[in-house]
Order: C-alpha cells, then sequence, then structure tokens
C-alpha cells in the first residue's frame, strides 16, 4: 500500500511539472495523455488497496482455526 501510494505520488509530480512546462517544451503536450493514463492507474491501485485494507479491518483480516 505504501508502494503504490509512492508511485501515484511520483506519477503526479511527473504529471504537474510536465503541465508546468508545456508552454516552453511543446513536445511534453504528447506525452500528457500518458502521463494522466499512468495517474489514473496508480490511483486505481491505491484504491484498490485501501478497500483491501478497510475490508480486512472491518471484518477481521486473520481468523484463527482450532
Amino acid at each position: 500500500m505504501v508502494g503504490s501510494f509512492i508511485i501515484l505520488a511520483i506519477a503526479g509530480l511527473l504529471r504537474l511539472t510536465a503541465g508546468t512546462l508545456t508552454g516552453k517544451f511543446s513536445w511534453l503536450s504528447k506525452i500528457i495523455p500518458y502521463l494522466n493514463y499512468g495517474c489514473y492507474g496508480a490511483l486505481g491501485l491505491f484504491g484498490l488497496f485501501v478497500l483491501i485494507n478497510l475490508a480486512k479491518a472491518i471484518f477481521g483480516g486473520r481468523r484463527t482455526r482450532r
């Protein structure tokens, strides 16, 4: 879960940086849609891990058999 958050943060920073530098470098405008897809994918992966951890916390993650 921490790793997916780090990937999300890196993808977001790359997207933000590319968005601010498109005025100086026109070739970055071709990369922005792919960075958007990367951000959406990382956000989905992070959301999936959050939902899994919430389900484990609510329904009791480990059940011991006796």
